[in-house]
């Protein structure tokens, strides 16, 4: 829950504070200051543009990106929901990860968190394809037959 100590109207007003710095952004991601923390996993970057809010963490040698909304859902308390496939892929090749598989995963029931409307891509090693990956293009498709 985002916020959990704000009440209803005091929400209000940072949801439209959060719109208002929105506006200051384009459509294309900028590179954005962050500062070193602890914690089990290491932020490599932070991007953001009009609509996204995205982090690059180093997670036990995994490349993570978190992705959220960079609008509030007042009643929900989280980020606006609905980030679509299109979007991610958009990102992820944004942000100088087009060239790289990438995954995400939905885990088991136990270990399950749903906190705040962030969507997580986890980024393959260099050089590491997944194999039942479907692909359009003709040269894989023969490989995938053959």
């Amino acid at each position: 829950m985002l916020y959990p100590e704000a009440n209803r109207q005091e929400l209000k007003l940072i949801a439209k504070g959060i719109e208002k710095g929105c506006k200051e952004y384009g459509q294309a991601f900028e590179a954005v200051p962050f500062a070193e923390r602890e914690g089990p996993t290491k932020i490599l970057a932070v991007f953001r543009n009009r609509h996204f809010f995205v982090q690059v963490h180093n997670q036990k040698g995994w490349i993570r990106i978190s992705v959220n909304r960079t609008s509030l859902d007042v009643d929900a308390r989280r980020w606006h929901d609905g980030i679509s496939w299109d979007s991610l892929m958009l990102i992820k090749n944004q942000i100088g990860y087009g060239d790289r598989d990438a995954v995400e995963i939905y885990p088991q029931d136990a270990k399950t968190v749903n906190v705040a409307n962030i969507r997580h891509l986890f980024i393959l090693p260099e050089n590491h394809a997944i194999d039942c990956i479907w692909t359009s293009c003709p040269k894989d498709r023969e490989k995938e037959e053959g």
